[in-house]
């Protein structure tokens, strides 16, 4: 995400009253207007209607996520210590997924673009050592192709004919 501008609605908020407003849109599902009209209220902050819809539409997701995710690891760590890692892992799940049960059909599919990318990343950091592993073959067999080459080449006993031969062996021509 790029920097927010400085007069803007998220730079004009201390990270606590942005908690607050996203937990009036979120929790409280007030309006664009009750959360404008309670921030001037309570912070005097004045802003439009249209900047509180602008904060909400840009940080309001991220903002459920991190919720969510949260919810799910406090009950995770709530299970006894010799519960299994993977009965944790699919009660902290179904915790994330509970909190997302009402979410928009846009707010989904932008759930599972961020999804797929992250496991875009992955395997491309899964996939990196493995090219580098076929990069030092690769130069092993050349490496070695051109011993066999230098050594074919520098045998004064064998012929023109018989060195062209043992280049395209060992070249595979």
């Amino acid at each position: 995400m790029s920097k927010p501008r400085s007069d803007s609605l998220y730079a004009k908020l201390t990270p606590e009253q942005r908690d607050t407003l996203l937990e009036w849109l979120v929790i409280e599902a007030v309006s664009y207007q009750v959360a404008a009209d309670r921030m001037t209220e309570l912070w005097g902050v004045e802003v439009s209607i249209g900047a509180v819809c602008a904060f909400f539409s840009r940080h309001g997701f991220a903002w459920r996520l991190e919720q969510a995710k949260a919810k799910a690891n406090d009950k995770a760590t709530m299970l006894p210590k010799d519960f299994e890692a993977k009965k944790k892992a699919a009660l902290a799940q179904r915790e994330f997924e509970a909190v997302f049960a009402d979410l928009s059909a846009k707010e989904i599919i932008a759930f599972r673009q961020l999804e797929n990318e992250e496991r875009i990343v992955r395997l491309k950091e899964q996939l990196e050592p493995r090219k580098v592993e076929i990069a030092e073959r690769r130069i092993t067999l050349l490496e070695e192709r051109e011993a066999k080459a230098r050594e074919t080449l520098s045998d004064p006993a064998s012929t023109s004919a018989e060195k062209e031969a043992r280049m395209k062996e060992i070249f595979g021509l």
